[in-house]
């Protein structure tokens, strides 16, 4: 419920259609990296919220590179022992050799004439092929361990250079124990 009133006028910007109100101090903040973070930290799957337990980023400035090491970037409110657990288990089951050769297996797009390979479509479309074709074979494997990943578009827009950022992360969601 939306109270409206000259106090709130003074506080928020705007009330957006569902009802949420914005600050002002944030309504014309520009996106970046840092501000992004939490961007990729909840997920929706079917009626639950779940939280990641972390990430693993894949090295895309200057260039798209599966084969670099994957910087590890820990989840929301989750201790670093879980996170552990979860990379360890990436390890045991091999999955990082498996995500180079699925990366591999991507079509790509091209521009000026078919010269240059585009590769920020090529990362915008690399993230649902690999929930099609690598995710579920790895959540097989993972499941064993009690995790699960997804594959994630996290972009941002830059204030200069470049005007966005796009970023392929590897996110490792625990699983739900029934009891």
């Amino acid at each position: 419920m939306v109270v409206e009133g000259e106090p709130f006028k003074k506080q928020f910007a705007q009330v957006t259609d569902s009802g949420r109100a914005v600050p002002k101090e944030k309504r014309w903040h520009a996106s970046t990296r840092e501000n992004s973070q939490d961007k990729w930290k909840i997920d929706r799957k079917d009626t639950y919220q779940r939280g990641t337990v972390g990430a693993l980023e894949v090295e895309s400035e200057p260039s798209l590179d599966f084969c670099e090491p994957y910087k590890p970037l820990l989840g929301s409110e989750v201790d670093a022992a879980l996170w552990d657990r979860a990379q360890a288990a990436w390890k045991t089951e091999g999955l990082r050799k498996e995500l180079i050769e699925a990366s591999r297996a991507v079509p790509v797009n091209t521009c000026c004439c078919g010269l240059i390979p585009d590769e920020d479509q090529l990362i915008k479309d690399m993230v649902p092929y690999l929930n099609k074709h690598f995710v579920p074979r790895a959540n097989e494997q993972l499941k064993k361990h009690g995790f699960e990943i997804d594959a994630f578009l996290w972009w941002w827009h830059n204030l200069q250079g470049k005007s966005e950022t796009t970023i392929v992360l590897i996110r490792f969601f625990e699983l739900e124990t029934d009891g």
